[in-house]
């Protein structure tokens, strides 16, 4: 979205990554991926389909992440915040 792309050029510290369970009849799961500004307000950032919650799933996820944040010429996310997966 042009307006969370907007918001993550100024705010592009912290972020939470975290899944959506039993949404899809192909047992996939969503990887929500929200940003967070400086006055605590939160913006979609990504979202991804996922069909396990493995090392290399991750990998895919944050390295397109990675080049998202290149694109835009900015730095990586200081803090990442997940719930110990």
């Amino acid at each position: 979205y042009k307006t969370s792309i907007t918001i993550l050029k100024i705010n592009p510290w912290i972020i939470s990554i975290d899944y959506t369970y039993k949404i899809n009849r192909y047992s996939l799961l969503l990887l929500d991926i929200i940003g967070f500004t400086t006055i605590g307000l939160t913006y979609y950032l990504s979202f991804a389909f996922i069909k396990d919650k493995k090392d290399n799933s991750y990998k895919v996820v944050l390295n397109y992440l990675t080049k998202v944040y290149e694109s835009l010429g900015l730095n990586p996310p200081y803090i990442i915040f997940t719930d110990k997966e």
